[in-house]
C-alpha cells in the first residue's frame, strides 16, 4: 500500500511538472487529484496501522501457540521455531511451560533460565517499534501532502484568475 502511494506520488509529481511546463489546466487538475488520492491513501494506511495492530498480534499469538503444538511433529516448524527462539532469545509461545503443557521436553534452543519470556512477547516488542514508526511516517507524509495539495490549489486558482482577467 505504501509503495503504491509512493509511486502514485511520483507519477503525480511528474504530471505536475508537465502541467507547469505546458501550462494546461487539465493537467494541473489531474496533478491536484493525484495528490489528494495519495494523501488519502497515506492517511488511511496510518489509520489502519493504528487500528489493526491488535489483529496482527492476535494472529502471532495463535500461530505461535499452534506451532508449539506441532513442534515435534513437523520438521520445518521445529527448525523455524528453534531459529526464532535463538534469534529473539525467547522460549515457547508464552513461556517455556508451553512445551510441558503438550507433554514434551523443552528444546535445546529454549533456555528457560536465560529467556524469561515467550516468543509472542518478543515478536510483539520487536514489531511494535516498526508499526509505530510506520504509522507516524504515514501521518506525517499525509499532512505534508495535504499542505502540498492546498498550495497547489491556491496556485491553480491564482493561475486561473490571471488567465480569466487577461481574456
Amino acid at each position: 500500500m505504501i509503495i503504491s502511494s509512493g509511486l502514485l506520488c511520483l507519477i503525480t509529481a511528474l504530471i505536475g511538472l508537465i502541467g507547469l511546463i505546458k501550462q494546461k489546466q487539465c493537467i494541473a487538475l489531474i496533478h491536484i487529484g493525484g495528490l489528494m488520492i495519495s494523501a488519502i491513501i497515506e492517511f488511511s494506511t496510518a489509520t489502519m496501522s493504528a487500528v489493526s495492530k491488535d489483529q496482527f498480534f492476535m494472529k502471532v499469538n495463535s500461530s505461535l501457540h499452534e506451532s508449539v503444538v506441532h513442534y515435534h511433529q513437523d520438521f520445518d516448524i521445529k527448525n523455524e521455531f528453534n531459529n526464532l527462539q535463538m534469534t529473539l532469545g525467547c522460549c515457547g509461545a508464552s513461556y517455556f511451560r508451553d512445551y510441558l503443557k503438550i507433554h514434551s521436553t523443552t528444546p535445546s534452543s529454549c533456555k528457560p533460565t536465560s529467556y524469561g519470556f515467550g516468543c509472542v512477547a518478543a515478536i510483539t516488542r520487536y514489531m511494535q517499534q516498526y508499526i509505530i514508526l510506520l504509522m507516524y511516517l504515514c501521518f506525517i507524509f499525509a499532512i505534508l501532502k495535504g499542505i502540498y495539495v492546498t498550495i497547489s490549489i491556491l496556485l491553480f486558482r491564482k493561475t486561473v484568475g490571471k488567465e480569466n482577467s487577461s481574456v
